[in-house]
């Protein structure tokens, strides 16, 4: 027998139908045949049945009957049913949008802040009260307003000691130097040769000497003619500078100033902001006046 007879065989062997007593029933014809019952397998992986979500079929896929609330789309994906899924789009609330625009508005206000504060530094008021200074190497001595900052070098027996006041943007630097004296010697030798008209004082030279000094490290730097006086260490020359450049109430303004006594050249370098001149002026002439020499 051939395998198509056996399997038609099999086939019509499997559509014979018995009754209790194991006798074959009439057989029935096709159409009277019960379908056979749906498969509960789920579909492949990736695909979607009708059967599964109750939808049906479309030009794109399979939809879900109106008002099916049971589906949960996967995670990442909406409900684009045309093939694979879409991704979400995602919204963030009114709520979240306002607590951001407020924290960079927050950080926009400090750095402005910040900004401002650093272009114009505060003022720093007349000293309420003063405490006495010596120098390193007892050279000299002058008045220190409490509450301001100092640094000082040298030592004792050494040719150079300095001390410099600070408040915030303001200086109050005090130079005591064995040199200057030792070249005013040479001047008032050469002085001695020349007729009084022709003859210029040491602390003169010392004083336009030590101008371009300061003229180099400060931009747009320009001086008044110096004032002639004599403070408690010798023959002075005072000069008034400006940082001429800047035109804005930051640029510096202040003093340099020139004493020389037998053993000493003494140099005042001062200054403030522009915005602080008018009140720190005063100061700054009290400070000098302070300054008495040392024995050291």
């Amino acid at each position: 027998m051939s395998n198509s007879d056996t399997g038609e065989a099999e086939a019509a062997e499997e559509n014979i139908r018995y009754d209790l007593a194991g006798n074959p029933l009439p057989s029935l014809p096709p159409a009277a045949r019960p379908a056979a019952a749906p498969s509960s397998a789920l579909p492949p992986p990736g695909t979607i049945s009708p059967q599964q979500f109750g939808g049906t079929p479309g030009a794109g896929g399979f939809i879900p009957p109106p008002g099916n609330s049971a589906f949960t789309p996967p995670p990442g994906s909406s409900l684009g049913w045309g093939g694979a899924a879409t991704p979400a789009q995602k919204t963030s609330g009114s709520g979240s949008a306002l607590y951001l625009g407020l924290g960079i508005a927050a950080i926009i206000i400090l750095g402005l802040i910040f900004v401002l504060r650093t272009l114009k530094p505060a003022s720093v008021g007349v000293p309420t009260s003063y405490a006495t200074y010596t120098s390193l190497d007892n050279t000299f001595s002058c008045d220190q307003p409490t509450g301001w900052d100092h640094h000082e070098t040298g030592a004792p027996g050494g040719v150079l000691s300095t001390v410099t006041f600070t408040k915030g943007k303001v200086r109050f630097k005090v130079i005591s130097d064995a040199e200057g004296s030792l070249m005013s010697e040479g001047t008032n030798a050469a002085n001695a040769n020349l007729p009084p008209e022709l003859q210029t004082p040491a602390v003169q030279k010392l004083h336009d000497r030590d101008m371009h000094q300061l003229a180099d490290n400060i931009p747009g730097y320009s001086e008044e003619k110096p004032t002639i006086f004599t403070s408690k260490v010798g023959d002075s020359r005072a000069s008034e500078w400006v940082e001429s450049e800047d035109k804005t109430n930051s640029r510096l303004h202040g003093y340099r100033i020139t004493m020389l006594d037998k053993d000493r050249e003494i140099t005042v370098i001062c200054s403030s902001p522009e915005r602080n001149w008018a009140v720190l002026k005063p100061v700054f002439q009290h400070l000098v006046a302070s300054i008495v020499p040392g024995n050291g």
